[in-house]
Parts: C-alpha cells; structure tokens; sequence
C-alpha cells in the first residue's frame, strides 16, 4: 500500500511538472504570433505575372522555405541545451512562415500561377546548399535576424509592386508577422 501511494504521488508530481512546462511553452509559443486573423485572399483578377513574383519569397534562396528549415534546424540541434528557450522560439516560429509559406501558395494559386517548388526563369531556386548551418546559438539568431530582415524587404518591395490592395492587405500581414519574428530573434540576441 504503501508503493502505491509512494507511485501516485510521484505521478502526481511528474503530472504537474508536465503541466507547468506545457502551460510555459504554450505561453511562449503564443508570443511568437500576431493574434489577427489573415485577410482572405480574393485577388481583384489573375494575374500570372505577378504570382511568378510571389515565386521569389515562397520557393527561392532566401525565402519561406530556407526559413523553414532554418528555423527548424536550429531548434534540433539546440533542444534539449541551456538554450532551451531559443530552441522553442525557432520550433514556434518556424510554424508561422510555415503558414507564410501556405498563404503564398494559396494567393499564387489564385492568381493563375502555379504554385510548384520553383522559381520564374533567370531566379535562384530554393536549394539546400544555401543554407546556414550552425550549432551556435548566437549565429543561429543573427541568420534568422537576417533572414527577416530581407523577408520584411521582399515584401515590401512585392506591395509596391501591384495595386491589388487585397494582395498588399495579405503581404502587409505577413509583414507584420515577419517585425514580430526580427524583434523576437533581435531580443533574443540582446539588442533590444
């Protein structure tokens, strides 16, 4: 009788660490997303040209996808260390341009493009090769402060770029998630 009590409160105990460290990640996970909704993507009529555009940030060097997998690279190899913390953030945030990356495809969809793992003729493709692979923490972090940076850049220069004010309301959205991630990453790094 007496292991069985000594079981339960050990279950007990172990229950409300999983608890805590669920409700922490949770809280931590929320941090790393704007709570607004996306606009629905209804472009005012097709236009292929432009969805070749979009190619650039959803399947070339430098964009949704190198994020992607960045991000989650980090997260791997800094799980489980005293850098805990940024490990989770990367993970959380990773699943953010992983929607970036849906949303493009959805709107190049829209616009009478394709939305392929490619990138319209004379652009770099999406490749493996160009990615940053790093263990380090601190390098980990001024990649992605990169990365958002040239991210916020893309897009902006995709707004100026058509007067579809549902295509700039849909990239302006994910701006403003892509400040959310550059602060994040910038705060993590202690230069804010």
């Amino acid at each position: 009788m007496f292991m069985a009590k000594k079981r339960i409160k050990s279950y007990n105990a172990v229950e409300e660490k999983v608890k805590k460290e669920f409700f922490m990640n949770e809280k931590l996970k929320c941090h790393c997303m704007i709570h607004k909704p996306y606009p629905e993507i209804k472009p005012a009529k097709k236009d292929p040209a432009f969805a070749s555009l979009l190619s650039v940030p959803y399947a070339g060097s430098g964009g949704e996808i190198s994020s992607i997998l960045s991000y989650l690279y980090g997260s791997t190899v800094l799980d489980g260390s005293k850098n805990q913390t940024v490990s989770d953030v990367l993970r959380y945030i990773s699943d953010v341009e992983m929607h970036h990356m849906n949303t493009l495809a959805e709107l190049i969809f829209r616009l009478g493009g394709d939305p392929k793992y490619a990138v319209a003729q004379g652009r770099r493709p999406f490749t493996a090769a160009n990615m940053h692979y790093s263990e380090n923490p601190a390098q980990i972090l001024k990649s992605a402060v990169a990365g958002e940076e040239s991210a916020i850049y893309v897009y902006e220069q995709l707004q100026k770029a058509t007067e579809d004010e549902n295509i700039i309301a849909v990239l302006e959205r994910i701006i403003e998630d892509e400040r959310l991630h550059l602060g994040i990453f910038r705060e993590l790094l202690g230069e804010n």
